[in-house]
């Protein structure tokens, strides 16, 4: 497993989560530009590329009253190679391989924080997965990861 050390980028984004009628809309923001507002990130670019990433997200005070993240890090993160989900699917269950690692939810399952070695050079499909009073809510942007350094 990748340790934290100077050289991993660390990457802090906020998710808000409003209410549509009856559906919910997802809005990102992440200062660093590696995520996009719809949750798509690439971490080929520069700040990323060739780095151990460690993904923080955050629910956005104004989201929906009572949206949390799921309990379990590895249930709130679920993330698999496009090419196993096709452009509009979505991952059917908790990852399985060793790119990604370290699912953890905060107790107040209002931060999560993925570890991600970021150097396979693939494409993936990932999906947030919130508890809004014990409903399942969820959001399924793309994500691609950087070439080793």
């Amino acid at each position: 497993m990748a340790q934290n050390n100077q050289s991993d980028a660390t990457v802090n984004v906020s998710v808000k989560v409003a209410a549509d009628g009856g559906a919910y809309t997802f809005t990102y923001s992440d200062p660093s530009g590696l995520f996009d507002s719809e949750g798509n990130f690439d971490f080929r670019k520069p700040g990323a590329k060739g780095k151990p990433v460690t993904i923080k997200f955050s629910i956005d005070n104004s989201s929906v009253a009572g949206i949390k993240f799921q309990k379990q890090g590895p249930n709130a993160f679920w993330i698999a190679l496009k090419s196993e989900v096709g452009d509009n699917g979505c991952p059917t269950g908790p990852y399985v391989g060793s790119q990604f690692h370290g699912f953890r939810t905060e107790p107040d399952q209002r931060t999560l924080t993925v570890l991600d070695h970021n150097n396979d050079g693939k494409p993936y499909r990932y999906a947030l997965r919130f508890d809004l009073n014990g409903d399942l809510v969820m959001h399924d942007p793309d994500g691609n990861n950087g070439e080793g350094g």
